[in-house]
């Protein structure tokens, strides 16, 4: 469901700032300008320069200064890129307002790397991460020389190094012969990586949870390769479990023995709980009101519980859960659910009451798997018929996320399947089995295109629909289904009234092109319905504009139906969202 929740944040008085900032008086700087050379080339140049004290005011004397210091920055530039040969040419310009400084650079030919000797030894000699190294940084005999090629290798091996155990890695001899008659370079390169440390024993200083408890909340095991990613990942895993303040995973180098390095695990306690509020709005729910009540430390077992509470002019909901680590505790957890629904839309009126017991678990396949039981007593009506049912409802579902940025991706993938249903043989009032499918896909197109899919699928094997539970039925419509269309306003129609469907199926192609800094347009079309046993196509059409923050887009759409009937005649509809696009 697509919400905006504001916080309020208290910001640092920047009109003081400002105030400082036009106090000060600012001093004019000249314009450095290269011609004479390629565009990839011109802004690692510039940036010699930057450091330069190129004042508007200075003298004759000065200005000289100026150019014989940029000159030889210039050149230290161009050496660093293989241009040792180069030929530079200063012109001074002046006008009114200030003076010029203009370069015309004629680059000559580059330097080649005649000889390449680079050899690895110790431990990591035949590792492929090291070898792939000497990849990616191209040195090898009869290619250009770069001095940032250079370095950076040796900057690269010796981080790798160091991330991987490799304590004693050091650079046995480098060395780089210039020959500018001759135009080439001879390159002497030998790293030894010495051995790999291995993870001694742990050194664990906490007392919120139970010792047992947070062994095996740690990755780190005795005796196997170091690894900071190792360290890195239980620290930001020990952060989200939220028991705690402060956390500290460190080597302690300096008690090394014979390759074995001690790890030092440091946790200070967090607050034991905490108080969340805010206010949103959306277009399928109206304005929001939410507030919650989270207990991180409920016992030194890990235990947890929240209480929260949404109010709006759609759905009102109030729900207590109780948590707990399980099977694995840094993925796993049982979670405990009693919450009361009361949702009120233009398709139906519901008042639930819902318990559940959930088992979460990552598999290791990297799907997350949720194994539920819920029971739910509704009582509901839809149009002028009325209904109170019973219904217990076994479940399993699949999900999995892959992105390379959360909050605003440029590639990756959303998947999530369930299956549940219910039986009249265990304390039903009906039967029926359902199938849920949601999809999301972005990628990156040429001219700065975003490509957004989206499909969102279900199919209910059931005599009919009255065996269908109101709240477990499909609708269509909305901000995160069709746009152009109220909320939950498309299905199957009893009487003029939407009663909600069997199956469903909605799909929606989005095209988003960046126009400044974090704004951009796009341009969508939505299509689909809910259905029993005839499927009529619903289509929205529309643009749109994004507003990407730091912590997720607001999406303002503008939504044509091209179903007018289905939409009361409509001619368009205005839709605010906010949230994750994955």
């Amino acid at each position: 469901m697509a919400m905006n929740d504001c916080h309020l944040f208290r910001k640092s008085s920047r009109y003081f700032l400002l105030l400082i900032g036009l106090l000060v008086p600012v001093i004019s700087q000249a314009d450095f300008m290269l011609s004479g050379i390629p565009n990839a080339i011109e802004k690692p140049l510039l940036e010699h320069l930057q450091n330069i004290d190129a004042n508007c005011d200075a003298g004759p004397a000065a200005s000289n200064r100026i150019i014989k210091q940029s000159t030889a920055e210039l050149v230290l530039g161009l050496q660093a890129l293989g241009y040792f040969n180069a030929q530079i040419e200063p012109a001074l310009s002046f006008d009114k307002k200030c003076w010029q400084l203009h370069f015309t650079i004629a680059l000559g030919e580059a330097l080649q790397v005649r000889h390449s000797s680079i050899e690895i030894t110790g431990a990591a000699a035949q590792k492929q991460g090291f070898l792939a190294l000497l990849k990616k940084f191209p040195l090898q005999s009869g290619s250009t020389f770069n001095n940032d090629h250079y370095e950076g290798l040796k900057s690269a091996l010796q981080a790798r190094a160091m991330r991987l155990g490799y304590f004693d890695a050091e650079m046995l001899e480098q060395r780089v012969d210039i020959y500018p008659e001759d135009n080439v370079a001879d390159i002497t390169l030998r790293w030894h990586s010495g051995q790999r440390y291995l993870f001694g024993e742990l050194q664990i200083d906490q007392q919120v949870l139970d010792p047992s408890l947070f062994r095996q909340l740690l990755s780190i095991n005795p005796g196997e390769a170091y690894n900071l990613s190792t360290l890195q990942n239980d620290r930001i895993r020990l952060n989200e479990t939220r028991y705690f303040e402060l956390v500290e995973i460190s080597p302690l180098t300096e008690q090394e023995q014979h390759g074995v390095v001690p790890i030092k695990v440091l946790a200070t306690a967090g607050p034991a709980s905490s108080y969340e509020a805010g206010v949103g709005y959306s277009t399928d729910t109206g304005p929001r009101l939410r507030g919650s009540y989270t207990r991180h430390r409920i016992n030194d077992n890990g235990h947890q519980g929240e209480v929260s509470l949404l109010l709006s002019p759609v759905l009102n909901k109030l729900n207590l859960n109780y948590s707990l680590p399980w099977r694995d505790p840094r993925t796993d957890n049982l979670r405990a659910d009693l919450s009361y629904l009361d949702e009120d839309n233009d398709a139906f009126e519901s008042q639930r009451w819902e318990t559940s017991l959930t088992e979460n678990q990552l598999l290791k396949s990297g799907w997350n798997q949720s194994l539920s039981l819920t029971l739910t007593a509704e009582k509901s009506k839809i149009g002028q018929e009325s209904d109170s049912e019973l219904h217990l409802v076994p479940g399993i579902s699949w999900s999995k996320l892959s992105a390379d940025n959360l909050t605003y991706p440029s590639k990756g993938y959303s998947l999530a399947f369930a299956l549940l249903g219910s039986s009249e043989q265990l304390i039903s009032d009906s039967s029926f089995l359902q199938i849920q499918t949601t999809a999301k896909w972005i990628t990156t197109l040429p001219l700065k295109l975003r490509l957004l899919l989206r499909g969102d699928f279900g199919y209910s094997f059931a005599d009919t629909i009255d065996d269908l539970p109101t709240s477990r039925r499909f609708y269509s419509g909305g901000d995160n289904s069709i746009r152009g269309y109220e909320y939950q306003s498309l299905g199957p129609l009893e009487n003029g009234e939407v009663i909600g469907g069997k199956h469903k199926a909605v799909v929606s192609i989005e095209l988003e092109r960046p126009i400044y800094k974090q704004w951009a347009v796009a341009a969508f079309v939505d299509s689909g319905n809910a259905w029993n046993s005839k499927f009529d196509a619903a289509t929205g059409v529309g643009l749109g504009l994004r507003w990407h923050s730091p912590i997720g887009p607001l999406r303002f759409d503008i939504g044509v139906p091209l179903d007018k009937e289905l939409a009361n005649d409509d001619s368009f509809r205005l839709h605010f969202s906010f949230g994750a696009q994955l």
